[in-house]
């Protein structure tokens, strides 16, 4: 793992990001500043604290001024730590087993294993998905085996940072063909976009043989017989167009022209594009497929 592959761990999420940078700041700052005073001050340390409360009204009890400084301490190392953890989580290679699902994986809905000599995973009834906790990619190549359940669709989910924010590949089960739909899945809301035709359907019920391999911006999709697919991922998702369409303007005239809209907001940028995520399967009601042998290995 590169350089470049540690820092982009610190992308996970952005919010958390700005503030480690910010209590860096206000350690690196105070910091300095106590060690400025020390050194100006012919007193040792037990003396400092009598000093600065008489010394002028004016000047913060170093009390104070060192309780902000643990406090501060306190959180950039439990901030740090938490990015360390995330980097630990970095995935090299993976086979699905049924002891992995039942300590590993998190998922919402009816997904389930059926054990035997043939152990497989049945995605069924999953709006939010299942995912590997455990670990986490950027750029990997996942091989499985699948078959469609009676309403033949399936989503395969990468990058994800939770079950309410990732990438999905869907592929739909038709008479004649089989197709496939990019989706994006940001704060728990869909974007959609149009769907292509991976190939023609050759086998109802038979599996199939699966491999993703997602390397930097591009992922490569391949149905063994079927067809490949090519996704170069999107760097903004279109938040006025997610599930319920376009936002209207709640305070415009009521006489106005309902076919105009008003932009509720700028596109924000896509947080988990370039950074590490999890992976796994997402699928809605009644919909669904068999999975197994899944192996995931980094590239």
């Amino acid at each position: 793992m590169g350089t470049k592959d540690f820092f982009d761990l610190f992308k996970l999420n952005i919010l958390k990001n700005s503030l480690l940078y910010f209590l860096l700041i206000c350690w690196l700052i105070l910091f300095t500043f106590l060690q400025f005073l020390f050194s100006k001050l012919p007193l040792s340390i037990l003396e400092l604290p009598n000093y600065l409360s008489h010394k002028n009204d004016w000047v913060i009890r170093f009390d104070i001024l060192r309780f902000i400084f643990w406090v501060l301490s306190f959180l950039v190392i439990s901030e740090v730590y938490t990015r360390f953890l995330a980097f630990t989580k970095r995935g090299r290679s993976y086979i699905f087993t049924a002891e992995s699902w039942y300590k590993d994986w998190i998922y919402n809905g009816k997904t389930r294993i059926f054990e035997g000599n043939s152990s497989f995973l049945r995605v069924n009834s999953s709006r939010a998905g299942c995912l590997l906790d455990r670990y986490i990619w950027k750029n990997f190549e996942m091989k499985f085996d699948m078959r469609f359940l009676e309403r033949g669709i399936i989503g395969i989910v990468f990058r994800a940072e939770d079950l309410d924010n990732y990438f999905m590949l869907q592929l739909r089960r038709e008479e004649t063909s089989i197709k496939i739909v990019p989706h994006v899945r940001y704060l728990g809301m869909w974007e959609q976009m149009s769907q292509d035709i991976l190939g023609a359907k050759k086998n109802n019920s038979g599996w199939l043989e699966v491999t993703l391999k997602a390397k930097d911006n591009t992922v490569i999709f391949n149905v063994s017989g079927i067809g490949t697919y090519t996704w170069n991922l999107p760097t903004h998702v279109d938040i006025n167009h997610i599930e319920s369409g376009n936002r209207k303007n709640q305070n415009s005239n009521s006489n106005a022209d309902e076919k105009f809209v008003v932009k509720a907001t700028d596109l924000p940028k896509i947080p988990f594009k370039d950074t590490f995520g999890r992976i796994g399967f997402r699928a809605h009601l009644d919909e669904g497929a068999d999975i197994k042998n899944l192996t995931i290995k980094k590239i």
